[in-house]
């Protein structure tokens, strides 16, 4: 059996297994935005589509999202920021994977984003086809994690 910190830890509550429901999007260009919608909805994926990175937190803080997808371009507040805030909500009990979209041409940001807890990172722009791999590769890690950790 979990404790109540393991479960918190994986973002879990009520003493239900963590299991993806919705992905938390934060994309500024349109055209990127709506292939990344249409590719993560035929994976059986439910996209919740927000305009910064403040407002991704907020959806993280109310339990609208499961998994965090943040373009490096992401508005108020920075990225990095916005990292570290996540990392805070894990501890409130809400923690959620986050991929980072990155530029390719600037490596420092693979290593701020490492370091400020992603758990992927794609270069800008990312190919629909591999955030989708991504997300379901982090998801199943993470119930995985969950499982063993919780004995199932």
């Amino acid at each position: 059996m979990m404790s109540d910190n393991e479960e918190a830890s994986l973002g879990a509550s009520d003493g239900e297994p963590w299991r993806l429901r919705t992905v938390l999007l934060v994309e500024p260009e349109e055209e990127l935005r709506g292939a990344l919608l249409a590719a993560l909805k035929a994976a059986g994926y439910e996209v919740l589509m927000l305009p910064t990175g403040e407002a991704a937190l907020g959806a993280i803080d109310r339990g609208e999202g499961q998994f965090l997808l943040l373009d490096k371009h992401c508005g108020e507040p920075h990225w990095t920021e916005a990292l570290a805030l996540v990392q805070l909500a894990a501890r409130r009990g809400r923690n959620v994977p986050v991929g980072v979209f990155v530029d390719a041409e600037r490596e420092r940001d693979v290593f701020l984003a490492w370091q400020c807890g992603a758990d992927f990172c794609l270069t800008r722009p990312p190919h629909a086809a591999e955030v989708v791999e991504m997300v379901t590769r982090v998801a199943k890690a993470w119930a995985e994690e969950g499982a063993k950790r919780s004995g199932r």
